[in-house]
């Protein structure tokens, strides 16, 4: 025997079914509503109160383009009674079945965009944020290109005391998520959210079923999808401004809709334009290097998005490793309790970053550091003598941000390990009087042949100076790429400041001058 919901609704037959509701084909069977409905029943018990507020924000919403609440049913108990909710049927299906018929079809993508952007502006206007604008949610009642946007159910209203939605967890398909809503976002929603989303709708129905990857529309691998004139190039311009990161995505839908009427109306408006012919070309060229700049820009930022992943992968590596390397010294250092030896790291938080000009073009910011102490027990412990070993990033600031050259080579950016050296008391009472500074030594960089300054090595005269010198310094310097082969290089270097340290505590713990 056929399922009747609400004593009203005889099922016909099964639509589709998803990971949280099944969709069925019903009819009314008191006949006050001649015709077929779909009818979303809830699966998951745990999701009521989601699928109330996905009731009640339906029920607010008063937009042509916004597919209409006919009847609906929550049990908030979870009994037998199911929750449902029944809307009209859209009997030409949803974006994803009628893909084909937009592919390169500009006019048609842009009737749909409209429509779509309208009816998410009225959300906004009643502050409602989508969360779930997909090929798969737009849904078309007749043969032509009249929308509905549809299923509510991981809508976010702002409006609303109690969230229905667990902290951390990802809403939407991934391919049409905003990065913010990501496990690794903010989830911070806002009405871009949905704006991000629908630009890559947009795209996707453009080019027949493709997305932007990397948020970067002006790649010129989609340059076949958009050199073919004026109002393509308009809808680029758009598109970038809509897929890209949140602060500098449109935070609004009215600029959206206003670009989308333009482009539509393109036609219109060059019917009355003042252009001549040399005005016309003197416009194409204008755009042009405004897209070709916005491709280089977006271009730089997704280089110097990778770098920045590498840079933290590297450096958080090394200070790993530096740890370890440290912590091994503890066992002979540390043998018969004559000297007390600790060793640190990740302690950035507590106190103020190192940030050093070299004064060759580059600054040298810390990522972060690890330290090496140790503390004489003669002087009971009070007068300690550091080792810090600084991972820094190594940043061209002659260069704008933007470069591909700012953090070294494009995708295979620039780092460093810096040594200082640092002696003072800690006792009560204690002058503060700090002794050292950068090491006097070799200047190195994994992968080249180290080439001496001068014949005179400064350093068998003074072991450091408060003053960092480039060249005469010790550091090395790696490539990102050269990680973790860069070890051997450091070790060099390490050896020689630990050594150096240990005698000058060894021959004279004042005599930092003489050594």
């Amino acid at each position: 025997m056929a399922k009747i919901y609400g004593n009203r609704w005889l099922v016909r037959k099964s639509l589709n079914e998803g990971g949280q509701s099944v969709v069925f084909i019903v009819e009314d069977k008191t006949g006050r509503l001649p015709g077929e409905y779909a009818l979303k029943r809830l699966k998951r018990k745990d999701r009521v109160a989601r699928f109330r507020n996905e009731i009640a924000i339906l029920r607010r919403m008063d937009d042509r383009n916004i597919i209409k609440v006919v009847d609906a049913q929550v049990q908030e108990d979870g009994s037998d009674d199911d929750s449902f909710l029944v809307m009209p049927v859209a009997e030409y299906g949803d974006l994803d079945s009628r893909l084909a018929l937009y592919k390169d079809q500009l006019e048609s993508v842009v009737q749909v965009a409209l429509q779509v952007a309208r009816a998410l502006k009225h959300a906004h206007d009643s502050k409602v944020v989508h969360r779930d604008v997909k090929p798969g949610n737009i849904l078309f009642p007749t043969v032509g290109h009249e929308v509905w946007v549809s299923d509510f159910g991981l809508s976010f209203d702002l409006t609303a005391e109690e969230r229905h939605t667990p902290d951390g967890e990802v809403v939407g398909p991934r391919v049409f998520i905003a990065p913010e809503l990501t496990e690794y976002g903010q989830h911070d929603v806002r009405p871009s959210t949905d704006i991000y989303s629908l630009g890559q709708v947009i795209f996707y129905m453009l080019t027949g079923g493709r997305w932007v990857s990397g948020l970067n529309v002006h790649d010129e691998k989609y340059n076949q999808f958009f050199n073919k004139g004026r109002r393509h190039t308009l809808l680029r311009l758009l598109l970038g401004r809509m897929i890209t990161e949140r602060q500098s995505r449109y935070s609004d839908m009215a600029p959206v809709i206003a670009e989308l009427e333009e482009i539509d109306n393109w036609e219109k408006s060059t019917g009355i334009s003042l252009l001549d012919e040399h005005g016309e070309q003197a416009t194409g060229r204008i755009q042009q290097r405004i897209t070709d700049a916005l491709q280089q820009k977006a271009s730089n930022e997704a280089v110097r998005q990778k770098e920045q992943g590498l840079l933290n992968s590297v450096s958080e590596s090394a200070v790993e490793w530096l740890a370890e390397a440290m912590e091994a010294q503890k066992v002979q250092l540390g043998a018969g309790g004559a000297l007390a030896v600790e060793v640190y790291a990740r302690e950035l938080r507590n106190r103020r970053q190192l940030i050093l000009d070299t004064r060759n073009n580059t600054i040298l910011q810390e990522v972060e550091r690890v330290s090496l102490v140790v503390r004489p027990m003669t002087d009971k412990g009070y007068r300690g003598y550091f080792l810090h070993l600084y991972v820094c990033f190594e940043i061209n600031h002659t260069l704008p941000f933007g470069d591909p050259h700012y953090l070294g080579k494009p995708g295979n950016p620039m780092l460093a390990v810096l040594p200082v050296f640092e002696s003072r008391w800690d006792a009560p009472n204690a002058p503060e009087i700090t002794e050292g500074g950068y090491f006097f030594g070799e200047a190195r960089k994994h992968g080249i042949q180290n080439v001496p300054i001068s014949s005179a090595k400064p350093w068998y005269r003074q072991m450091t100076n408060p003053e960092y010198i480039e060249g005469s310094m010790a550091i090395t310097r790696f490539d990102a790429n050269d990680w973790p082969a860069a070890r051997s290089t450091i070790t060099e270097m390490l050896r020689e400041v630990y050594n150096r340290m240990l005698r000058f505590i060894d021959m004279n713990n004042n005599a930092i001058d003489r050594y």
